[in-house]
């Protein structure tokens, strides 16, 4: 089980699929099983591989960019994609679920 460290929260990773079969990540309180975040988003107009991830660093969600990459789950990919009036990272997962 990959745990990271978010804010004030320790947090197991679950792994979930969008609809459109990309991955979905979401963050849980170890302690509790109590949702944290999600921290990716699904942007399906954009092109992504099967071993990458958009992530949701903005808003309630700042942060989450260092946390993955601190807990060794992501690799950015210094790309960043528009998210209405902001951005979403695009990054490489280190090891790709198999759900």
């Amino acid at each position: 089980m990959k745990t990271v460290k978010f804010r004030d929260w320790n947090c197991f990773v679950e792994w979930k699929q969008y609809s459109n079969g990309r991955p979905a990540l979401t963050l849980r309180q170890i302690e509790t099983g109590e949702p944290i975040a999600v921290a990716s988003i699904n942007l399906p107009h954009e092109a992504l591989e099967p071993d990458e991830i958009f992530i949701k660093d903005y808003s309630e969600n700042e942060g989450m960019l260092d946390a993955l990459v601190k807990a060794e789950i992501i690799f950015p990919l210094h790309c960043r994609v528009p998210v209405g009036h902001t951005t979403a990272a695009l990054c490489r997962l280190v090891e790709v679920p198999n759900e």
